[in-house]
């Protein structure tokens, strides 16, 4: 397994730098984002009563999920046909069509647990910090505890929820139940993923510091090769 696993890594290279076409779906999402955002500040200078304002963040916000559950299923899609054989544009399109809705539902219940995690470890925190006297820092620290310890304890069993979804076109509930199982069998190989993706999105981070915007294209342009080793990794391990 070791040996599959450190190949996961060149092999999706390969796959990248063969169906550059990958780069497209990212790209398109960081122009969205980035423009809808310019527009969204402009709505709200126009707007004064706290109800519109409530409910331009909702429509905003619904806009901005439902882009990026279209795109993710057209990129996840792009992916699998990259390893397979070619990727094009009218794989995009068709995997985007088919698998956006419940897609998005995914990326909903994984923000939903994602919340229920970070308040977790928010009012945990809050609650022991003032029930033992723990100082600011100490409190701190508890709540990275608690926090990572929800992300490496549950959300990270949820992984590749998306993939199972669209690789293999199960159903939302079914595509849940085998990240799981993939994740529950080969945790460590997926946790040393996640973190080695986490010491690359720090370091990118430390460049945003020069140059915010490039910073951000990089970001972008790691989220293909990203799509293509879960992709890969759900493929061959997680049949």
């Amino acid at each position: 397994m070791n040996s599959k696993f450190l190949s996961l890594f060149p092999a999706s290279f390969r796959d990248f730098y063969k169906n550059l076409i990958l780069i497209v779906p990212p790209l398109v999402l960081f122009l969205f984002l980035f423009l809808f955002s310019n527009l969204s500040v402009i709505i709200n200078s126009k707007l004064f009563s706290s109800l519109s304002l409530s409910i331009w963040l909702i429509a905003s916000l619904t806009i901005s999920l439902v882009a990026i559950a279209f795109i993710f299923a057209g990129l996840i899609g792009l992916s699998k046909q990259a390893i397979k054989s070619k990727a094009n544009l009218k794989d995009f399109i068709f995997y985007s069509k088919k698998f956006w809705f419940k897609n998005l539902i995914v990326i909903i219940f994984l923000l939903i647990l994602y919340n229920l995690v970070r308040n977790a470890a928010h009012y945990g925190a809050l609650f022991l910090g003032k029930a033992i006297g723990l100082l600011l820092n100490p409190a701190i620290l508890l709540f990275y505890f608690i926090y990572f310890v929800g992300l490496f304890g549950l959300i990270i069993f949820f992984t590749f929820s998306n993939f199972y979804l669209i690789v293999f076109n199960l159903t939302i509930k079914n595509s849940i139940k085998r990240s799981f199982l993939l994740v529950k069998k080969e945790y460590l190989f997926v946790l040393a993923t996640i973190l080695l993706f986490f010491l690359v999105n720090y370091l990118i981070d430390q460049f945003s510091l020069i140059n915010e915007l490039a910073s951000d294209l990089i970001s972008y342009l790691l989220i293909p090769f990203v799509s293509l080793i879960f992709t890969r990794f759900v493929l061959f391990f997680g049949k």
